[in-house]
């Protein structure tokens, strides 16, 4: 998900809120970063992560799961 919501995303270490401080203070600290980060969310959930697109993804998987054809 990460590569594919590009500059939405900000990784940081499981259970560090240390470094989850630095990665918010980071965009906190750039608008200009803050409004491409949101601009690539925006973009990720319009083109890629939307229902209609992920729709058919899931019933088949769903259906291959079930053994089924998809």
């Amino acid at each position: 998900m990460a590569e594919q919501a590009g500059e939405a995303v900000l990784l940081y270490p499981s259970g560090d809120p240390q470094a989850l401080a630095v990665r918010l203070d980071e965009l906190l600290g750039a608008p200009e970063r803050l409004a491409r980060a949101k601009a690539a969310a925006l973009k990720a959930a319009r083109d890629t992560f939307c229902w209609e697109r992920q729709e058919p993804v899931l019933l088949a998987a769903v259906g291959q799961a079930l053994g089924g054809a998809a």
